[in-house]
């Protein structure tokens, strides 16, 4: 079953999203080296401080829409801004 599934391009590896939401994060803003400094430094510090230490350990194929939905509200409850403004 797997080889055909190969063969014709429907195969997903099933371990393809157990990487930690914080290493893809920092892993996704290194690989972008036409962003601006203070873009960068944006990137950087709202993984730092709003990703990482709710999501950072969640694998990503772990995250559902619920669980995103669920910690975007707890943000914004909390008093950060829509675009992260209140670091």
């Amino acid at each position: 079953m797997t080889e055909a599934e190969i063969v014709r391009g429907n195969w997903i590896d099933p371990d393809a999203g157990r990487i930690p939401v914080g290493e893809y994060a920092a892993r996704w803003i290194a690989e972008r080296p036409g962003l601006a400094p203070r873009t960068t430094a944006l990137y950087e510090d709202l993984l730092r401080l709003h990703i990482e230490p709710t999501l950072g350990a969640a694998d990503l194929v772990d995250l559902t829409p619920a669980r995103v939905l669920s910690w975007r509200t707890d943000l914004l409850e909390s008093g950060v801004g829509e675009t992260g403004s209140s670091r």
